[in-house]
């Protein structure tokens, strides 16, 4: 069985999950891996002795044997990250959100589309258990009619969690939960219901002008579906991720990012099962894909033109 070379930019907190995935996967071999951080370095280091660290930037990008260049680094660094994976002839595959900054998303989008280099952004429900079963349930006629689906998000634990593990995230300019949590629900959305419009918005930042987004109310639409979104980091308690499709037939609720849950008429049961850990069910199955997007096969992640969509919904709901 063929195995694909990677480089990885970024060694933070989902750049070491991700790599943890790479190097169980059995379709992927870990090449070479870069980080600006000596301290993230030297972590990554200490989990993976036996792998080739970049002595620079310049030195990552001119490692020969590299097929694809997997992103793992902060939002507002895509664009220039991409074009120089782009100028090597490297294939991308980019950390969600694709970047912050609409225009320079927009050009990226052009430029890739433009090399005719393979690309994919890991959003997680581009090939995720949940996401094919409950496509699957909707194919089917199993949900019915979905009338509306409930996007309920309260994370100030995982505030608390994230923002110690990536400082970038608790700020304004390319951080906080709507683009690093609903940015996944939004894309399955879309890929569920077709484009969705933005009716109302309400979102709430802190006073100092430079923390992220706290707070979000937001309705959208489709032809057939309301779509409520109501997300805080604030107040006490447990977090809760849930998103509710509340079809005219079966219910099914997404819960904690990787697990889906159907209603039996009397109370919630798991609709799928996981054989490994459920976060790492997940990560393989973007590889399967993945290792399918390097090979020209049919595959289910999204490219950056798909991505760049979601992203100018979540930046219109940040905006206010």
């Amino acid at each position: 069985m063929k195995t694909h070379n990677v480089g990885i930019v970024g060694l933070g907190s989902i750049g070491l999950r991700m790599l943890e995935a790479f190097v169980l996967h059995d379709r992927f071999e870990v090449l070479k891996l870069w980080d600006p951080s000596d301290t993230a370095r030297k972590n990554a280091h200490r989990r993976y002795p036996r792998l080739d660290f970049a002595a620079s930037e310049p030195d990552f990008y001119a490692t020969p044997g590299v097929d694809v260049v997997y992103l793992a680094c902060p939002p507002a660094t895509h664009y220039e990250h991409a074009t120089k994976a782009i100028a090597a002839g490297k294939a991308i595959h980019c950390e969600k959100p694709l970047g912050v900054d609409l225009a320079d998303s927009e050009k990226l989008v052009a430029e890739v589309e433009a090399s005719g280099l393979p690309h994919s952004v890991n959003l997680l429900y581009g090939a995720a258990r949940a996401a094919l079963k409950l496509e699957h349930a909707f194919d089917t006629g199993e949900v019915g009619d979905c009338p509306w689906v409930d996007i309920h998000l309260h994370l100030p634990l995982w505030a608390e969690r994230r923002y110690a593990e990536a400082p970038w995230l608790m700020r304004r300019a390319q951080g906080g939960f709507v683009r690093e949590v609903t940015t996944h629900y939004l894309f399955l959305c879309r890929r569920l219901f077709g484009d969705l419009t933005l009716q109302s918005c309400n979102v709430a930042y802190p006073g100092d002008g430079q923390g992220a987004v706290t707070f979000a109310d937001v309705l959208l639409t489709t032809a057939n579906t309301r779509i409520t979104l109501t997300g805080s980091t604030l107040g006490a308690g447990p977090d809760v991720v849930h998103v509710n499709f509340w079809g005219t037939n079966n219910a099914y609720r997404l819960r904690d990012l990787h697990h889906l849950d159907r209603h039996d008429g009397k109370a919630w049961l798991p609709a799928i099962t996981h054989e490994h850990r459920p976060e790492l069910d997940t990560y393989f199955g973007l590889l399967d894909n993945l290792a399918r997007m390097l090979e020209g096969e049919d595959h289910r992640l999204p490219d950056f033109r798909e991505a760049f969509a979601t992203q100018q919904l979540v930046e219109t709901i940040l905006a206010g």
